[in-house]
């Protein structure tokens, strides 16, 4: 489903109850480094970027060959956090190269892994919008759903009043919009 997003809106969210999924999926571009074997048995070190995003995974492009249950390592440049990630599929091609959907392989996502937290499901709404916020207390940033009901005054004012769980009370929060580093 797609949507008529603000300026500061990351992406769209799949709502991933309707998809059959363990979390919403969101479009967002953040550099990583990515190494690992091809088929061929080469060593490589790629950086490219993310095109979807998942507590569990995400779609990514390279220009390598891999196949599936192949192990990468992976690093955002965005967070700085390291992990391994094992390839589950070819989902298709672009210019740029070979899309794939790759898993952690821990036993759940590395904490705030893509440097941006990512709802669970059931956390977003059907027809809603991801937006990135940031907390007013702890600098803290949250890809957020907002409906339709909170996006008028987020659109007017930049800012919301929720709740932050690291600060454990209602905070400002404010619009921001993503700037990752480049690759």
């Amino acid at each position: 489903m797609s949507l008529a997003l603000s300026p500061w809106t990351a992406g769209t969210m799949a709502p991933a109850s309707m998809l059959g999924r363990r979390s919403e999926r969101i479009e967002l571009s953040l550099p990583i480094e990515v190494s690992g074997t091809d088929l061929v048995g080469v060593d490589f070190v790629s950086r490219t970027r993310t095109r979807v995003l998942s507590r569990y995974g995400a779609a990514i492009v390279l220009r390598e060959a891999l196949g599936p249950d192949q192990l990468l390592d992976l690093k955002c440049l965005f967070s700085r956090v390291e992990t391994k990630m094992r390839v589950i599929e070819q989902m298709g091609t672009e210019a740029d190269g070979n899309v794939y959907g790759v898993a952690f392989m821990e036993p759940g996502p590395p904490a705030d892994f893509w440097g941006v937290y990512l709802p669970a499901t059931g956390e977003g709404e059907e027809g809603t919008a991801g937006v990135l916020l940031e907390c007013g207390g702890c600098q803290g940033r949250h890809l957020t759903p907002v409906s339709e009901l909170e996006s008028p005054i987020l659109e007017s004012s930049r800012q919301i009043s929720r709740p932050c769980p690291h600060c454990l009370q209602d905070t400002l929060w404010k619009a921001v919009r993503f700037q990752a580093p480049a690759t």
